[in-house]
């Protein structure tokens, strides 16, 4: 993360396209990580001359309209050019690494809890890694699931179909999360299960899920008065979230083939706004 403080500039932004600007100011190392990422991977060909300044320009702009890839054409690239790059990162996931790079060493705040949720996008084109919803009448849909902190900085972020359970989506994910001692993490009702807080138990993780009522009028589990407590205070910070990812209008709504490219633009918001939260917030 002290890599990326070197190219940023510490003033406050406004309200205005503040997501763009602190793209912007990310774009220099977002540029040197690809090239050098590129080059790790192989070296065989001949050299590709490109201009990566107007190419990462375009995809932030394809990602925050959620226009087609013809619209590259307006930075001077063409469209076949820009999808084969974009297929490049999507295929070696080179935007989900520069962000495990900008989140790498980011201790937990000191109430040391996380918070989980799931948002749908409804897909346009593609079947691959897509589920039907019924929140969507039976169209295909794929979920995004995130796993954040109380500074609302995501840990980790998945895709998986829209038919899958919030609960299965969960219990795959906090196997893979990074933790270095116990911790809370606060979930909605959609999360409630003894299952799924045993597993999440076994992983060093105490589930506190808003309790439902059954079909038969019994209530699933009680809260305790300090854990519903915590849980309303905070909550609303991973629906905030939520919202923020879902200003991006290539996100909000599904519109490329391949779930690979979705994932990109997922880490394309993500950069953005994570790096506007680290660093350019008084």
């Amino acid at each position: 993360m002290e890599e990326f403080k070197k190219y940023v500039n510490t003033l406050a932004i406004g309200n205005g396209r503040k997501y763009e600007t602190a793209y912007n100011h990310i774009k220099p190392y977002i540029i040197k990580r690809a090239i050098e990422i590129k080059k790790s991977i192989s070296q065989r060909g001949r050299p590709v001359q490109m201009n990566y300044e107007k190419f990462f320009d375009a995809l932030f702009f394809v990602v925050d309209e959620g226009l087609r890839y013809s619209s590259a054409n307006l930075f001077g690239i063409p469209k076949s050019t820009f999808t084969r790059h974009v297929k490049y990162l999507s295929d070696h996931n080179i935007l989900e690494r520069i962000y495990d790079e900008l989140i790498d060493g980011l201790f937990l705040p000191p109430d040391n809890l996380l918070l989980t949720d799931t948002f749908t996008v409804q897909s346009k084109d593609g079947s691959e890694g897509l589920g039907y919803s019924y929140k969507y009448k039976g169209k295909k849909c794929c979920k995004v699931s995130l796993i954040a902190d109380t500074d609302g900085i995501v840990r980790l972020a998945t895709l998986e179909p829209g038919n899958d359970h919030d609960a299965k989506i969960l219990r795959q994910s906090v196997t893979n999360i990074n933790l270095t001692g116990p911790v809370k993490c606060l979930a909605d009702s959609g999360y409630v299960g003894k299952g799924l807080c045993k597993h999440c138990r076994n992983q060093n993780i105490q589930l506190i899920a808003q309790p439902r009522r059954k079909n038969n009028g019994e209530i699933t589990h009680v809260l305790t008065p300090q854990n519903e407590k915590i849980l309303k205070k905070y909550r609303p910070i991973i629906e905030h979230v939520n919202s923020r990812i879902r200003k991006f209008r290539g996100i909000n709504v599904k519109h490329v083939k391949k779930i690979s490219t979705f994932r990109t633009f997922l880490f394309v918001a993500l950069i953005s706004i994570t790096c506007y939260h680290l660093f350019l917030v008084k």
